[in-house]
């Protein structure tokens, strides 16, 4: 594998490196650090839509940091998740082991995270996911956005972050963010607590349990470029592997008709990429 946590763990297997500190935030550190992921990337889902949906809360959020290769998720009490982007393969996913486990491997590739990494949402090619819901005061998701399965930049601000803490100054920029969602006769009503992103996270949890007491507007409009970019990456990617492995199975490599097939392929994969790069569908701010 030539992603950055498999070769993070390969040094230490090899003995090159040692990563001895204590499960939680002095692991989490650590590994930022080594990733070269920076702490200021932070930014907060109090939605349960994770593998460890149960400790996720308003009060406990799940933290999650990234550069533009790799993606660490972690909240207090919990293990560490990672998706590492595999310049062929896509994700690859790695859960820490238990807490109370000393022994074991300190990492190990998680299958279970292609169970929802690998499915419709990702076109059945193995991604990354991050989605705005309507939470209740305990994390819950009452519903989904319904106008789409994965964040980007082409998804209206209005429908993006719900269940996601937002800080930052935004202006008057309208979004689900901080907010948390109840049902009555009319249906799902949201009760936004605009103090969040004036006042910052203080009183909303304990923010000293965290590398830093923020979930920037920036950063999480960063993630929702490049979540989405490196799915169209890693689509072009397939489909022009695949394009070219069915032309050679055919034996007809060198025809006219399958040359101009490839070449039809690659030029779809392209353009998807270079105009999602391009923020071509970017919508309005």
């Amino acid at each position: 594998m030539n992603d950055p946590m498999s070769r993070l763990l390969a040094e230490i297997g090899r003995g090159e490196k040692a990563v001895n500190e204590e499960p939680g935030l002095p692991l989490v550190r650590r590994l930022l650090r080594e990733l070269e992921i920076p702490i200021e990337s932070q930014v907060l889902v109090f939605s349960r839509t994770s593998f460890q949906r149960g400790m996720v809360s308003p009060r406990n959020p799940r933290a999650i940091f990234f550069n533009e290769d790799t993606y660490l998720g972690w909240m207090p009490e919990g293990r560490i998740e990672i998706a590492s982007s595999d310049p062929e393969r896509g994700s690859v996913f790695f859960f820490q082991r238990k807490l109370d486990d000393g022994r074991g491997k300190l990492f190990s590739r998680a299958r279970v995270c292609i169970q929802c990494h690998a499915g419709s949402a990702t076109n059945f090619l193995p991604g990354l996911l991050a989605r705005s819901v309507f939470p209740d005061d305990r994390g819950r998701s009452l519903k989904s956005v319904d106008s789409f399965e994965r964040v980007g930049h082409n998804v209206a601000l209005s429908d993006r972050w719900g269940g996601w803490y937002v800080t930052g100054g935004h202006g008057k920029l309208r979004h689900m963010g901080n907010a948390i969602a109840s049902r009555n006769e009319r249906g799902l009503e949201l009760t936004r607590n605009d103090a969040v992103g004036q006042k910052g996270l203080r009183h909303s949890f304990n923010v000293s349990k965290y590398p830093v007491a923020t979930s920037d507007v920036t950063a999480l409009l960063v993630l929702d470029h490049q979540v989405s970019m490196h799915f169209k990456l890693m689509e072009a990617s397939y489909i022009a592997r695949q394009a070219i492995h069915d032309a050679a199975r055919k034996g007809k490599e060198n025809s006219i008709d399958s040359q101009e097939g490839v070449a039809r392929a690659l030029r779809l994969a392209a353009e998807q990429v270079v105009n999602h790069l391009l923020f071509a569908d970017e919508a309005s701010i």
